[in-house]
């Protein structure tokens, strides 16, 4: 299985992000794919979830919309975590 290094490497960039904004982030292969993805959980809510994907160019969603560039992985996570906020705020958990 091949992972493309530069994919990898912005996944990794954005389980950053999320780690320091106190969210649950880690890789993983689903099964049946060849794909790296990134899943990230609320852990204050852990109905609140998602997962993303890398291509050369763009953090995407799961049904392949476009987040943000790969090269603004904090502008991506801050766009997801709109998803996953409890209440109300900006980004916050709270």
């Amino acid at each position: 299985m091949s992972i493309p290094g530069e994919s990898s490497a912005a996944l990794d960039r954005l389980t950053a992000g999320f780690r320091s904004r106190g969210y649950q982030a880690h890789l993983i292969i689903p099964a049946g794919h060849r794909r790296l993805w990134l899943a990230v959980t609320n852990p204050q809510a852990p109905m609140l979830a998602t997962r993303v994907m890398a291509d050369a160019e763009s953090f995407r969603w799961p049904w392949a919309y476009r987040i943000a560039p790969v090269a603004g992985a904090g502008a991506a996570a801050d766009v997801m975590t709109r998803v996953l906020v409890t209440g109300p705020g900006h980004g916050d958990q709270g």
